[in-house]
């Protein structure tokens, strides 16, 4: 095994180390936050004390059930060299003032370097900060794959994609993923600036009613809607962000692609772009959808 090949292996069980503290910060709120919830359903949509309870556990069913997408624009997909996985942004690179502002932003949410001293086993505060601290880019042990990839949950079943502004193409994870995953109620960018302590706005799987607790009540009304079977397709343009902490390969990971067939118009060969993109799904046993 070459160094090089170790600090990988070594990134990417940082990056299960990351998501399983985040787990843990977040499921010692869950009786408190669940109480919230129910209060917010009750005073905000007037909701009866009585129905709160089961209202809750169908908008959380919801989201649990809801697509895990992540847009792109599908003309130019295969222009990142893609191979076996999908990249994030400091495998794939972006100019200097992004980069610095997404590390800011991750180190807020996940304190790669440790700033806020984390409790847990030194072992693995210690990879996690060797692997995971960006540090302007001076820190040669930094494995950018330990970063998290971004996705969103499609629980207003948009057409295109909840990320739309993204690429109106996208693919759909499989259901276990999302135990992969940390989620805020809106994009994480917009708490860039926040006061609070940004762990109490990230979610998990299991503990999706905090995102209840956190978003605006405009998503409030149409998740509750939603969840009541009351709403129509691509009425709503709410956006609930993934932070996907790991490898995400499209042979294991992606159930299915749809792609956009007004937006790879603009590629020189049409057919031949829907070709590659079959020969793609092919390889990797993906369900293939041109819309």
């Amino acid at each position: 095994m070459t160094p090089e090949e170790k600090q990988q292996i070594l990134g990417r069980l940082a990056a299960g180390d990351v998501a399983s503290l985040g787990d843990l910060n977040i499921s010692s709120y869950g009786t408190l936050e669940q109480l919230e919830a129910v209060m917010r359903l009750v005073n905000v949509l007037k909701v009866s004390p009585l129905d709160a309870e089961n209202v809750l556990d169908k908008m959380v069913k919801t989201l649990q059930y809801s697509e895990l997408t992540i847009n792109f624009r599908g003309h130019r997909f295969f222009d990142e060299n893609i191979k076996e996985r999908w990249l994030n942004v400091f495998e794939t690179g972006n100019t200097q003032h992004y980069m610095e502002r997404r590390d800011k932003l991750e180190e807020k949410f996940f304190d790669y370097s440790n700033k806020r001293w984390q409790a847990g086993p030194k072992d693995v505060i210690d990879r996690i900060e060797t692997y995971g601290k960006y540090n302007s880019g001076t820190n040669i042990y930094f494995e950018p794959s330990l970063r998290p990839k971004y996705g969103a949950l499609n629980f207003a079943r948009l057409t295109n994609g909840p990320a739309y502004f993204f690429g109106s193409s996208y693919m759909i994870l499989k259901q276990y993923v999302k135990h992969n995953c940390t989620f805020t109620d809106t994009d994480s960018f917009t708490y860039i600036h926040d006061e609070r302590d940004a762990t109490t706005l990230l979610a998990n799987y299991h503990n999706l009613h905090r995102l209840i607790v956190n978003m605006k009540e405009d998503m409030l009304t149409v998740l509750h809607d939603i969840a009541n079977g009351l709403f129509l397709v691509d009425k709503y343009r709410g956006y609930i962000e993934a932070q996907i902490h790991g490898d995400i390969l499209f042979s294991r990971d992606v159930e299915k692609m749809c792609i956009d067939n007004f937006e790879i118009s603009s590629y020189p060969d049409i057919n031949i772009i829907k070709q590659i993109y079959e020969e793609f799904a092919r390889q990797n046993n993906i369900q293939l959808i041109f819309k």
